[in-house]
């Protein structure tokens, strides 16, 4: 919920009331010195509204009246993409960010090593040996020069997995001879490998 609290210093003992140029509501009241404004549609639709207090004292001085200006600008909206399995032997993650909305900049956190900086939304995280060994490791996009706005960030997972390992045994064999041989490979996360690790004995025909 977007609020705006005002807090007027008046001199002497003047009727007072305050008044905008949307079409907000003042809470306790617009005759309040302290008071909060919360904006309509229109204001926010509109970009902008102007909040004044107003002197009804008219009889022994001149109306008097101040005023701010008040602009509203959309709040930021940060995006670093989907989660990501990544493999131990190529383990340079690229990254994606996206901020739009009030802020256009921000700066990633959670990992000590980004090229060409951890200020670039498209940049390059090397992790190290101590993160790729604990299994994941969170990267945060945190928006920067938002304004007044309220700080905004998202999170992106990496799972760090072995990759596919190929290994066979077999022995030789006459030509035309029918040949068994031991699948030692590992899958690891490469669909291509339809292995899962367990021992397989095969029989091939030699051509």
């Amino acid at each position: 919920m977007l609020f705006l609290w005002w807090n007027c210093f008046w001199t002497n003992n003047h009727e007072l009331f305050w008044n905008s140029s949307g079409d907000g509501l003042f809470t306790p009241s617009n005759t309040s010195l302290s008071t909060t404004y919360y904006p309509g549609l229109n204001d926010i639709n509109n970009g902008f509204c102007w909040i004044f207090p107003f002197n009804l004292k008219r009889q022994l001085f001149l109306p008097d009246k101040d005023s701010v200006y008040v602009q509203f600008t959309p709040s930021p909206s940060v995006d670093t993409g989907a989660n990501q399995i990544i493999c131990t032997n190529d383990a340079q993650i690229q990254l994606n960010g996206s901020i739009t909305g009030g802020a256009t900049t921000g700066v990633w956190s959670g990992g000590a090593s980004f090229s060409p900086s951890n200020t670039a939304l498209n940049t390059v995280y090397t992790p190290t040996p101590a993160e790729i060994s604990s299994g994941n490791i969170a990267l945060t996009l945190t928006a920067t020069n938002f304004g007044n706005c309220n700080t905004v960030n998202d999170v992106v997972q990496f799972i760090f997995v072995a990759p596919p390992h190929a290994n066979f045994s077999a022995a030789n064999n006459c030509f035309g001879d029918s040949s068994n041989f031991v699948n030692f490979s590992l899958a690891g996360m490469d669909p291509s490998l339809k292995r899962s690790g367990i021992l397989a004995m095969e029989t091939v025909q030699t051509t």
